[in-house]
């Protein structure tokens, strides 16, 4: 079990915890923004279950006196990148770029939670993955990227528009609630954005 936390050099993935926190957001925001709609949605599903395996690994890395586990967020992307590198089968390569992907937006939303001047670019990045939250109830149930355990957070979810009211009311930050641009979205579909 262990091996899959094993770490090697930082690989060419890893490299984007390098950049300044300006220039990780806008290639975070550009990398979602060359996606399709359904990318968003995949991100989603892996942003939601992602919070439960950071927890499994940093509880595991106590455990373990932090041996080759990932005991934060930036570990955690270092050892995604690292297996994304290797010869893995489609399914397994797929779900572990989702959960990277969903590690960089995770990280992006911390950081701009301490920056007011990156918020519009990460409220960017909350709105494509509300636009695909519209696609939850027909492209998550027939995939087999994820366990009926990962989907459960979504069972409620039956059309477009509670798709988007889920992502903008349950996993979209507090703090990016106040944003013009995500209340203006919100309203188009025609939510009211609650206060946490």
């Amino acid at each position: 079990m262990f091996g899959f936390f094993k770490q090697k050099e930082s690989p060419v993935l890893a490299q984007i915890l390098r950049l300044d926190d300006t220039a990780f957001i806008s290639t975070v925001k550009k990398m979602l923004e060359e996606s399709h709609p359904a990318a968003w949605t995949m991100c989603l599903v892996a942003y939601q279950n992602l919070q439960p395996m950071l927890q499994a690994c940093s509880d595991l890395a106590k455990e373990n006196d932090g041996k080759d586990i990932p005991a934060d967020l930036d570990s955690f992307i270092r050892m995604l990148s690292v297996r994304l590198e290797e010869n893995l089968e489609e399914v397994a390569k797929r779900r572990l770029a989702w959960f990277y992907q969903s590690a960089l937006i995770r990280r992006a939303t911390e950081i701009a939670s301490q920056r007011t001047d990156l918020q519009p670019d990460v409220a960017a990045l909350w709105i494509m993955l509300a636009k695909g939250s519209a696609n939850l109830s027909k492209l998550l149930p027939p995939n087999i990227l994820w366990s009926d355990a990962e989907k459960a957070y979504f069972v409620d979810i039956k059309n477009q528009r509670d798709g988007i009211w889920y992502c903008l009311q349950i996993l979209t930050p507090a703090y990016l609630k106040k944003d013009k641009r995500l209340i203006a979205f919100a309203k188009s579909q025609d939510i009211t954005l609650l206060p946490m």
